[in-house]
């Protein structure tokens, strides 16, 4: 009775590709996280919503879909919060509500090894994204330290963090946790406190996945551009396996592109998003992890639209830079990077 009410908007989106949302280019790479829709069931959910939407015999239906406490992942050996709620509050100061970091000590005596995690917003509708940092005893919190790796988090459209067996992320016994907070006010003050969960693995894994970002911030997009180009590159110091991506851009986001550039000479597209989605921050997980050589050069390829054509633009007129906030734009093309633990 639901899906029937909504068929002439399921009609459109599945028409016209929208839903569900995928926005990888078929011609390069293959996704084991693939949500897009096979065409014959495409063909088939646009004949049923065609000839009517006729109700099927009850006998027929699948079980329900497993749901652990809410949570995608399944139930997480430990659940990690911040350690106070933040006020949200009704309406952004100017310039927006800066970043907030909050640290938390899981107390964790040993090494742990997680091979899922799923970061999740306590004021939904106020939590634009969290990315959860790990903190190695000894250090200062800075993102930019290589030292400093990112564990989970999440986004508008983003899935929890998944790895298959005998690979997963270290967490050094001793680490702390650091919670970073975007929140968009929308009118309504609100407290958050946001938590995270984990599974670790059963047994100490064959490789160790890093997240990496490829960045570039030294840009400027000048007002009107529709098809601003900025790059960022990534070498492999050894030899390893690209396991995850994530292009991230903000409102004039056009395409994203991650090229590789073999030592033989080779080069292959391993991912192109020809249509960007600031409203999806997808990750994209190859079917099977894909080997690269040391040496072998990753390139990123992101374009923008700052005119007016883009219906999304914030100020056409306005030069733009890297920032936080939405308004300003990012260039990251996040790659997660699987290396066998034997080998250095």
């Amino acid at each position: 009775d639901d899906a029937s009410a909504w068929s002439e908007t399921i009609r459109e989106v599945i028409e016209e590709r929208r839903m569900p949302p995928w926005h990888a280019d078929p011609r390069h790479g293959k996704f084991g996280n693939d949500r897009s829709l096979p065409e014959a069931d495409r063909k088939a959910l646009l004949t049923w919503i065609e000839e009517g939407c006729a109700k099927g015999d009850d006998r027929d239906l699948p079980p329900p879909r497993p749901f652990v406490e809410g949570w995608s992942i399944g139930k997480p050996d430990v659940v990690l919060e911040m350690p106070v709620a933040f006020e949200v509050p009704t309406k952004a100061p100017r310039g927006g509500v800066p970043y907030q970091h909050f640290t938390v000590d899981p107390q964790f005596t040993e090494d742990k090894w997680v091979e899922r995690a799923e970061a999740r917003g306590g004021a939904t509708e106020v939590v634009h994204h969290i990315i959860v940092f790990v903190l190695p005893p000894g250090e200062k919190f800075n993102p930019a330290n290589p030292k400093i790796q990112t564990l989970a988090g999440t986004a508008p459209g983003d899935m929890p963090f998944m790895l298959a067996p005998g690979m997963a992320k270290l967490v050094p016994k001793g680490s702390h946790l650091i919670f970073q907070m975007h929140y968009t006010p929308n009118g309504k003050a609100q407290k958050d406190r946001s938590r995270v969960g984990l599974i670790f693995a059963k047994t100490p894994p064959k490789r160790e996945v890093l997240t990496l970002p490829i960045y570039n911030y030294l840009f400027a997009i000048p007002p009107g551009a529709n098809n601003y180009e900025v790059r960022s590159t990534f070498v492999f110091q050894r030899d390893g396996h690209v396991v995850g991506y994530m292009p991230h851009m903000h409102l004039r986001g056009k395409d994203f592109l991650y090229r590789a550039h073999y030592p033989d000479g080779r080069k292959e597209i391993l991912l192109s998003v020809p249509r960007y989605n600031f409203n999806w921050q997808s990750v994209y997980r190859p079917a099977e992890p894909l080997r690269m050589p040391r040496g072998t050069r990753i390139e990123c390829v992101a374009h923008y639209d700052n005119s007016d054509a883009n219906p999304n633009n914030p100020d056409p007129g306005a030069r733009v830079f890297w920032g936080d906030q939405t308004w300003q734009e990012m260039m990251i093309g996040w790659l997660d990077v699987a290396y066998d633990r034997d080998r250095k």
